[in-house]
Parts: structure tokens; C-alpha cells; sequence
């Protein structure tokens, strides 16, 4: 396990001492656990934008080949 140290301010940790207390968890706990909801939310927004980066991606090929069809419609292959 790491340990890590971060300065805050005395109103952010004030707030975070007064939730921690609320949820009868100690301040590590509540940290621990307020990163992985963090990292859980842009985990959450990276697969978004990759999908929808993906999807964007796929549709300017979809139209590119749409085209191409579009090019033969009226041509007679018999």
C-alpha cells in the first residue's frame, strides 16, 4: 500500500472530516473510497469520448462507402 500527502485547504478539509464522521469512517477510508468514485467517474468519461470518437469515425466511413454505392445506382451489372 502507498501512502500519499496532499495539502488542502482548511474549509475542504473541515468538509471532508465532517462527511467522514457522518458515514462513521475514518478520514483515510473516506478518501480511499472518494478516489474511486473519482477515478470510476473519468474512467467513465474516457469511454465516452473514445466511443463517441469511434462512432464519429465509423459514420465518415459509413458515408464514404454510401457514396461509393451511390456511384453505381443506375449502372446495369447484368
Amino acid at each position: 500500500m502507498h501512502t500519499l500527502t496532499a495539502r488542502i485547504d482548511d474549509e475542504l478539509f473541515q468538509e471532508t472530516k465532517r462527511q467522514a464522521d457522518l458515514h462513521k469512517m475514518a478520514i483515510s477510508e473516506y478518501l480511499r473510497s472518494a478516489l474511486k468514485v473519482l477515478n470510476a467517474e473519468y474512467a467513465k468519461r474516457d469511454r465516452h469520448h473514445r466511443l463517441k470518437k469511434s462512432s464519429l469515425e465509423a459514420r465518415k466511413t459509413s458515408q464514404e462507402i454510401n457514396a461509393e454505392f451511390s456511384a453505381f445506382e443506375g449502372d446495369d451489372f447484368e
